[in-house]
């Protein structure tokens, strides 16, 4: 699991005597907290810091390691449209996600003169899994964030992936520090 230091360690070391190298992590764990912020548990937030925010440093800091000793590398972390603008009802999740961008935005200054990229997607809302386990539990109303979305629809898992792919290509060599949103124009959208 992300959330233990020693286990990320573990599978860091397990990938250097598989591979002998690393040219690319995508930090993509993650989980959602859906609830108001007074019913909030000591465990639950901690919980969420833990994966969304300690996990992404961790195996960061392990990557650094290794890209740094090579010279090279790119780091996406996965954040969120709610790492950039505020929602209710998620209080950990959006400030441990808030706090994954700024981490990228701050490894990307550090790590620039050791060739290593750091970079983030923020997605919106996508057709998961997960979405779909909170429309189930009457946590989201998907009509309601489909007519919400400007585009008029929820992204695709491959959308995400695109954008992840792109960050990681040579022709975005000169992109780093920054937090693509891929949310079909939710956090343009002020108006209403």
């Amino acid at each position: 699991s992300v959330a233990d230091p020693d286990a990320v360690r573990s599978a860091f070391a397990t990938l250097d005597a598989q591979f002998g190298r690393l040219d690319i992590l995508v930090n993509n764990a993650g989980i959602s907290a859906n609830r108001p912020t007074l019913e909030v548990t000591d465990e639950e937030w901690r919980r969420g810091m833990s994966i969304n925010l300690d996990g992404v440093f961790w195996c960061a800091r392990e990557a650094g390691r290794r890209m740094q000793a090579q010279g090279h590398g790119c780091i996406v972390n996965m954040a969120s449209m709610y790492g950039v603008v505020a929602a209710p009802n998620r209080i950990a999740y959006t400030t441990s996600k808030a706090a994954a961008v700024m981490m990228t935005k701050s490894l990307a200054v550090e790590w620039a003169g050791f060739g290593i990229r750091v970079n983030a997607v923020a997605p919106g809302y996508i057709r998961t899994a997960l979405l779909e386990e909170l429309a189930s539990a009457g946590k989201v109303d998907l009509t309601a964030l489909t007519r919400r979305t400007p585009q008029g629809r929820l992204g695709t898992a491959e959308e995400i992936a695109d954008a992840v792919l792109y960050l990681c290509e040579p022709r975005s060599a000169f992109i780093t520090g920054h937090v693509l949103g891929v949310d079909g124009g939710w956090t343009a959208y002020g108006y209403v």
